[in-house]
């Protein structure tokens, strides 16, 4: 069976017919320059009618909060004002819920909440007499359901709004020329016509990856818009970590801290498998933190060919891609980013294709290009992460 939601059975039959040139590119060179595009082209595909396509996202809170400092409940058993000190954690409290306090263990009944400035009265020591437990600035509170009487009325309602996001499909061109004498002449290389077409198609293929890990979105305002699409590196920003600053010593990441970053981020939201692309020196790191720890699989067999490999880690499953273009830039061999394949889309209005005699009237020769146009849309951002500048571990 196929890893990472990949169609099918993971491998290619005899008689395969691909489906598109990015398939094709697969078939040749499944560890070629461009694995992201490639592992795309399995993956589930969508058309668009719109160069600006929409992504619509809802995120559920925690229902969680901390205590105020100034709040009538510390330091007493019986006072009855709690407020928030994130007015946003107040939003989702209603009267009616019961909430525990984390460190003192109290339960207790939202009485009333102003959803504007966080603050709340409350019924103290929900099972307890109404006895409640002395509390502190800075206790951290957790909804745990509501409570209603019989043939109460029925409680407030709170409504959970979806934030919308958009991206652009961006135009990628790639052309190629032979003259007229060069396809007829018998070059020891071999057909000069068959070598340019391939080398296009990886030229193609790399640029369309690049711009789905680092590209910016933009849309010019000209009669005839010019638009990029946005990359991974830059759409992912909740659960990206830059070891520069995010741990303990600078671009330095502990195996405890690693598997915090695991537990915390990688694989806090979305499935429990996921593709970890990175540079040689973060597949290091990875490599020796999973000694006598997690037992490496190699995966290859189950994903066209693809070169994985995965580590079964106490949070989730992680299919490691070294990336050969983080060899070629230098400094991305400390990168790290993690994707949930599922929440990601291939999105076109023209899938890559071969334009055939594009050459201007009367030129001595042909020119073909590979044009696409297409873009990357993140499904749920939070379902991915990365790590940046991830020098040595500890």
């Amino acid at each position: 069976m196929a890893v990472l939601n990949m169609r099918g059975t993971g491998s290619f039959a005899a008689d395969h017919r691909p489906e598109n040139w990015r398939q094709k590119y697969l078939m040749l060179e499944p560890n070629g320059s461009a694995p992201l595009t490639a592992i795309l082209s399995m993956l589930p595909s969508e058309k668009t009618d719109d160069p600006e396509y929409h992504n619509f996202r809802k995120d559920l809170p925690n229902w969680t909060g901390v205590v105020k400092a100034g709040s009538s409940a510390i330091a007493s058993t019986s006072a009855t004002g709690v407020d928030f000190v994130t007015v946003a954690d107040a939003t989702f409290a209603r009267p009616g819920q019961l909430w525990k306090n984390a460190t003192t263990n109290e339960v207790f009944k939202i009485a009333t909440i102003n959803a504007s400035t966080g603050a709340g009265t409350v019924v103290r020591g929900v099972g307890n007499s109404g006895t409640g437990v002395n509390m502190a600035a800075g206790h951290v509170i957790y909804m745990i359901g509501n409570v209603n009487a019989e043939g109460s009325a029925i409680p407030s309602s709170i409504s959970y709004d979806a934030a919308s996001t958009e991206n652009y499909t961006q135009i990628f061109r790639t052309p190629y020329s032979i003259s007229r004498t060069a396809m007829h002449t018998n070059f020891r290389t071999g057909d000069q016509y068959l070598e340019k077409s391939r080398d296009a198609l990886k030229e193609h293929m790399v640029g369309m990856e690049r711009a789905f890990m680092f590209g910016k979105k933009s849309s010019d305002a000209a009669s005839l818009t010019e638009r990029t699409t946005e990359g991974l590196f830059t759409a992912i920003t909740t659960n990206m970590s830059d070891s520069a600053s995010a741990f303990a010593s600078a671009n330095v990441v502990t195996e405890a801290e690693f598997d915090t970053f695991l537990a915390e981020k990688a694989f806090a939201y979305g499935s429990s498998e996921k593709l970890a692309i990175c540079g040689w020196k973060v597949a290091e790191h990875i490599q020796k933190i999973a000694k006598a720890r997690w037992q490496p699989v190699d995966y290859s067999g189950e994903s066209y060919g693809v070169s994985l490999t995965s580590y079964k880690t106490f949070a989730g499953t992680l299919q490691v891609k070294t990336h050969p273009m983080f060899r070629q830039i230098p400094g991305m061999e400390k990168n790290l980013i993690i994707l949930d394949t599922k929440d990601l889309r291939y999105r076109f209005i023209d899938d890559t294709q071969l334009m055939k005699d594009r050459q201007s009237a009367g030129t001595d020769g042909v020119t073909d290009e590979y044009l696409t146009e297409c873009g990357l849309e993140v499904l749920q951002e939070k379902t991915h992460a990365g790590i940046l500048n991830w020098n040595a571990i500890a």
